[in-house]
């Protein structure tokens, strides 16, 4: 416990990995109930053990399973406009991967209690239904291969944040008002076509209907 409160101490953002860390190291327990030194060695510290544990899991499921990573990060992740964009979760219904698909499975596993990397909340009050996000937003940065695609993706992904917002604004406007809130032809068209093309069947209903 000294080791890992040094390593914790004066990092607010280390609290989800502590979180993450002792349920690991729990799991990881001997026989006996016994915390190892060995054990926290073998996830990797604290900074390392979100991030080797998702790897773990991710290595283990085929390889079309492996395929969806990419189109499962588009649902959970949304990136922030401007020079400092910001990455966070955000939660996405559970039905846009059905149980079977490749998505899906990586969902369950993800989702298995010896993972806990992604959390079902299921019957959400506003919406009646279950939706799935990450358990620990610090997933997205403490995990090299989610990282990496992620900063792959960060353009469109920004890209798609404001079509969202702008989708939301044309739709709550009156009908007089709503062509005046259409996209501009040229460049700003352009390339929302291009990438509800690139990305389809991923870019939301309400964004093509936009």
């Amino acid at each position: 416990d000294d080791d890992i409160c040094k390593a914790a101490v004066g990092d607010r953002s280390a609290l989800p990995l502590l979180s993450f860390l002792l349920d690991q190291l729990w799991q990881h327990r001997t026989e006996t109930g016994m915390l190892t030194f060995k054990a926290y060695g073998d996830l990797g510290g604290l900074e390392g053990a979100l991030g080797l544990r998702a790897e773990e899991v991710f290595a283990a499921q085929p390889a079309e399973v492996q395929a969806a990573l990419p189109v499962l990060l588009r649902a959970l992740v949304t990136v922030g406009q401007g020079d400092r964009s910001t990455i966070s979760s955000r939660t996405t219904p559970l039905s846009k991967f059905p149980e079977g698909t490749p998505a899906g499975s990586l969902i369950t596993a993800f989702v298995d209690p010896k993972a806990r990397l992604l959390v079902v909340d299921e019957d959400i009050p506003s919406t009646g239904r279950a939706h799935v996000r990450v358990a620990h937003e610090a997933l997205l940065s403490h995990w090299p291969r989610a990282k990496n695609q992620i900063a792959a993706d960060s353009r469109d992904l920004e890209l798609l944040g404001r079509l969202e917002n702008d989708a939301k604004r044309w739709q709550d406007a009156t009908k007089k008002h709503r062509d005046s809130l259409t996209l501009p032809s040229g460049l700003p068209l352009a390339e929302a076509l291009d990438l509800a093309r690139r990305w389809a069947p991923d870019v939301p209903a309400a964004v093509v209907e936009f």
